[in-house]
């Protein structure tokens, strides 16, 4: 569910890679309520992989976007930027390290059959305060 391994920058483009056809509504209305675009850029965004759902983020909200679309059976990256890259300073995170962290390992014991799904997605859900 979670991708790769761990990216270790501090700001981030949050990039939506596929999504399940039959959850598109659902994942419209994630990229809707995380962008200040209209409905036809997010359907642009959803209907033609991959795109950019939200530019430069800090770590935390990056790592909690990216869990949030694959809930709906997406699939997203997070692409490293620099603050140069970025044009301006990283956000401050406060949770950067322990949230990620978190999230990464929680992923990692899913992966390997460790967590089942439903407890997987309910450590998530209270790791990241839904």
């Amino acid at each position: 569910m979670a991708s790769q391994r761990c990216p270790t920058g501090t700001t981030f483009d949050v990039v939506l890679v596929a999504i399940d056809p039959v959850q598109r509504t659902a994942v419209l209305k994630v990229v809707r309520d995380v962008s200040d675009l209209g409905l036809n850029e997010c359907e642009g965004i959803v209907d033609h992989p991959p795109s950019v759902v939200k530019p430069v983020v800090g770590r935390a909200e990056a790592f909690a976007l990216r869990a949030r679309l694959e809930d709906f059976g997406a699939r997203a990256e997070l692409r490293q930027r620099d603050s140069a890259e970025a044009g301006e300073a990283a956000p401050a995170d406060s949770s950067v390290g322990g949230l990620a962290d978190e999230l990464d390992r929680i992923a990692a014991l899913h992966r390997d059959g460790t967590l089942s799904d439903a407890e997987f997605a309910a450590t998530k859900a209270k790791i990241l305060g839904v």
